[in-house]
């Protein structure tokens, strides 16, 4: 069996050619453009916290990426630095001509742009890798109709622009002319892509290896030329971080490739590092604002969230250093901090103390139950990365204030949501299986894999939106699994009719 050479409904010859990249464009322009008029109107009676603007739409994290470029601004300094300048640059560049809100809206609508565009890219992507022209249409179809990432467009957060980066930097590294300029826009779009989320460093091992092989393949060409194509790839990331490196050893005095910690200042600070170091430590959620996640056990819901449910933490946690009453006890002490009214010297002391404990049970959990603190939180947190319905932002309200249409709505992209996660690992992991001496779907597969899994396993984080960036690449997977399906299908019937 060989699915990819299974033959599909032909309906290409109907539609626009897949080289009328302008048609497409304005098409997914013009359906991504729906999406985005939807939550921001959606999202308008949630005054922004931070900064006014008429389209652009803040998250809880949109002050970490704003606030660095403002203080550059006002006193020369970028601070504080936590956040790569993946988001701050273009942002940087246009708060240099316009007003704050001006530039906080025209850098949604470069999202929304660049988002439109990669519709059609993902596309070609998939056509590529599968040498089939049904396959173009398909994606297309199923990706500019997907909200998992559009929702995203209108919000000051990483997640539209990396999702973009990545599939950019993915397409120019397969084209089959292997020359500068394709292997350079690569190269620049996977640092952007890294700049925006650190955590996608590892993304360099693997492009770097397909290039490799690719090149190892080409007999024709000297080792000098190889060796050209690989630095091609690399020219961007070793200038870019190169001035970076330089920039954060002139203002630390030590060599930051990346980012200086894991968490802003303010959480490292405070309490907050060593509760998610404890949550972690069993892989209990740090979504403090999702009913029913573990740290809700220490920080109640935000009161403006109607739908409640009461956290359970695991039996298997306990040790030596630490049982239930000890939790509550610290439980409490986090309940005086955060209150208002807590007298700030007591507010230190306990704040110290509760670090002290939270860093002690953290350690007790990785002495007394390795099994737990390497692999069994890792699964929990795939499990809860992975394992939702898809549509949590999809409203901006429960379900039980849904009326029918939404209701419907909300289920048929729940499932498409489903589809793409089931189908998305069948996909990959037959790849890794069938096709390990095809260089390119190797490539893709280890891409593939890597984002989606990078938050949960390496970092155990669970927060939904961090699948987004990789959330195209599981859709082609999922494509080819479910055509596949569908090609077998219709040789088996068309065997017995």
């Amino acid at each position: 069996m060989n699915p990819i050479k299974n033959k599909v409904l032909s309906f290409s010859a109907f539609l626009p050619h897949q080289n009328k990249w302008a048609f497409w464009f304005l098409l997914a322009f013009a359906i991504k453009l729906v999406f985005f008029a939807y939550k921001v109107i959606e999202l308008a009676p949630i005054a922004n916290t931070h900064y006014p603007a008429a389209l652009a739409r803040e998250a809880g994290d949109t002050f970490t990426y704003i606030q660095p470029v403002e203080n550059l601004l006002k006193n020369g300094s970028y601070e504080d630095d936590f956040r790569m300048p993946g988001y701050a640059w273009l942002f940087f560049l246009l708060r240099l001509i316009f007003p704050l809100s001006l530039s906080l809206d025209m850098l949604v609508v470069a999202q929304l742009i660049l988002s439109a565009l990669s519709v059609y890219i993902l596309a070609k992507i998939s056509a590529l890798l599968f040498q089939k022209s049904n396959y173009f249409y398909v994606t297309f179809f199923f990706y500019s109709l997907s909200t998992f990432v559009s929702l995203y467009d209108p919000i000051i957060l990483t997640e539209s622009f990396s999702t973009s980066a990545l599939i950019f930097s993915i397409y120019f590294l397969i084209l089959p002319e292997k020359n500068f300029k394709n292997l350079f826009a690569s190269g620049l779009f996977l640092t952007w892509c890294i700049f925006l989320k650190p955590v996608m460093l590892p993304l360099l091992v693997i492009f770097i290896g397909y290039l490799s092989l690719h090149a190892a393949k080409q007999k024709v060409l000297k080792t000098a030329q190889k060796l050209k194509l690989l630095l091609y790839f690399s020219l961007s990331f070793i200038l870019i971080d190169g001035a970076w490196i330089l920039r954060n050893y002139a203002v630390h005095k030590r060599i930051y490739p990346l980012t200086t910690s894991l968490y802003f200042a303010s959480t490292t600070q405070s309490y907050l590092g060593s509760l998610f170091d404890f949550m972690n430590a069993f892989g209990g959620s740090i979504v403090w604002w999702e009913p029913g996640a573990e740290i809700t056990f220490f920080k109640p819901l935000p009161g403006n969230i109607k739908k409640q449910k009461t956290a359970i933490l695991p039996q298997n946690i306990y040790t030596k250093e630490f049982n239930l009453d000890s939790l509550l006890l610290v439980k409490n002490m986090i309940s005086t901090v955060d209150n208002a009214a807590t007298d700030s010297l007591l507010r230190v002391s306990l704040t110290s103390q509760i670090k002290e404990k939270l860093n002690r049970y953290t350690l007790s959990i990785k002495h007394e139950k390795p099994f737990l603190y390497y692999v069994s939180s890792r699964l929990k947190a795939c499990k809860t990365f992975f394992v939702h319905s898809g549509t949590y932002n999809l409203f901006n309200k429960s379900i039980s204030d849904l009326n029918p249409f939404e209701m419907l709505l909300k289920i048929g992209y729940s499932l498409l949501y489903a589809f793409v996660v089931f189908f998305g690992f069948i996909g990959l992991f037959y790849f890794l299986i069938r096709f390990f001496s095809n260089y390119e779907l190797l490539f893709f597969t280890l891409t593939s894999l890597y984002t989606a899994l990078a938050f949960p396993l390496l970092l155990k984080f669970d927060e939904y939106r961090y699948f987004v960036t990789a959330y195209p690449l599981f859709l082609i997977a999922g494509i080819f699994t479910s055509l596949s399906i569908f090609g077998i299908l219709k040789n088996k019937f068309a065997k017995n009719a």
